[in-house]
């Protein structure tokens, strides 16, 4: 992270991943996170990489969420 954004991650290298799952578990461990109040709002971001995704999305409870598959990385 730096002074203007933080990113929470998560790689699965298995296709049809569910994003939204992801997600779901990525909110709950950033609820153990002591984020610096200058970060909060719309500077925390949800990154997801994996072979390939059910769907992908580009939010997630107010989140900011980024989709990478493998199609992205090559």
């Amino acid at each position: 992270y730096n002074d203007k954004l933080l990113i929470f991650g998560e790689c699965k290298w298995k296709d049809k991943v569910n994003p939204r799952q992801i997600c779901k578990e990525l909110v709950e461990k950033i609820n153990y996170v002591n984020i610096p109040s200058n970060l909060k709002n719309n500077k925390v971001q949800l990154w997801i990489f994996a072979k390939s995704f059910k769907e992908k999305i580009s939010e997630f409870e107010g989140y900011k969420v980024w989709c990478f598959d493998l199609n992205d990385l090559i």
